[in-house]
């Protein structure tokens, strides 16, 4: 597994750069999501959660069943799939290969690291890396801030006031939902799909590379009330408990905050809510 990831940037080249003209890629548009779970998708076989576009585009693409992530958090994950190696950074990044290759190469919202929500709400670059791109472009949103619903749902908080709300840096920022009344222009998500439909129309003429990163549906989940309505919490089915399941993972293995850690687990009708966030946050992503 780690050969073929640190072979990935050669992988590339030969594919995308290859000097024969019938096989050489003119064009890639890359998309990434933050946080997304394979097993919400239609095309991984979920049931309940509606993503059409996404399942479109697999239907006509390849599918990978075994795929893993190269890190367990974002940032190492994210780092090492830019540089093409497993651990660490290198001079060569997947942006900068195809700017010395003579292509236009743009970023739109989060592919390095970014803080989620503190970079999108200050529309700043986090950790992104300039020499992949010949523009880069930010995509801002109020987050958590959001006038509407607002939900902390591990504290079991449920308000409109816009004072005293989970956001950057604070610790129960990950069990937050804003249901509002809008259209989603105001979204960072919107605003990255739009941005990156401009630059396919505006570079269609010339060899591209576009990033495009969502940053739904990472927390905070906020979305049109719209995409809530779909998924009603008190139809929503919670995963399966097995009793003792965790006691032989090793507490590295384990995550911080889990039922059992976390005041989440004494409000078992706000963890249908999260879920109900997560698949209305998914879709709108879709």
């Amino acid at each position: 597994m780690k050969r073929i990831r640190v072979c990935l940037l050669s992988f590339i080249f030969s594919l995308v750069f290859s000097s024969n003209a019938q096989s050489k890629i003119k064009n890639v548009l890359f998309l990434i999501s933050d946080d997304l779970k394979a097993s919400v998708l239609g095309c991984y076989g979920n049931e309940v959660c509606k993503t059409s576009n996404i399942d479109k585009l697999a239907s006509r693409s390849l599918i990978f069943e075994r795929a893993y992530c190269q890190g367990t958090s974002c940032n190492p994950s994210r780092t090492s799939l830019m540089h093409s190696r497993y651990m660490g950074k290198s001079d060569m990044n997947l942006g900068k290969l195809f700017r010395d290759n003579s292509y236009y190469s743009a970023r739109v919202g989060k592919i390095y690291h970014m803080r989620v929500p503190g970079d999108i709400i200050a529309g700043t670059d986090g950790l992104d890396v300039p020499s992949s791109w010949t523009e880069r472009f930010n995509s801002k949103g109020l987050e958590a801030h959001t006038p509407g619903d607002y939900a902390c749902l591990n504290l079991n908080i449920f308000t409109k006031e816009l004072e005293g709300r989970q956001s950057t840096k604070m610790p129960h920022r990950m069990f937050v939902t804003v249901s509002y009344d809008g259209d989603g222009s105001d979204q960072p998500d919107h605003k990255t799909s739009t941005k990156i439909i401009d630059l396919l129309r505006k570079h269609k003429d010339e060899p591209f590379f576009l990033a495009a990163g969502f940053v739904r549906p990472h927390y905070p989940m906020v979305q049109p009330k719209k995409y809530f309505d779909q998924y009603p919490y008190e139809k929503i089915k919670l995963p399966l408990q097995f009793p003792n399941d965790l006691q032989d993972i090793p507490k590295q293995g384990l995550a911080s905050t889990r039922s059992d850690t976390n005041s989440i687990g004494k409000f078992p009708e706000n963890q249908k809510r999260m879920w109900s966030g997560y698949y209305a946050s998914t879709q709108f992503m879709d």
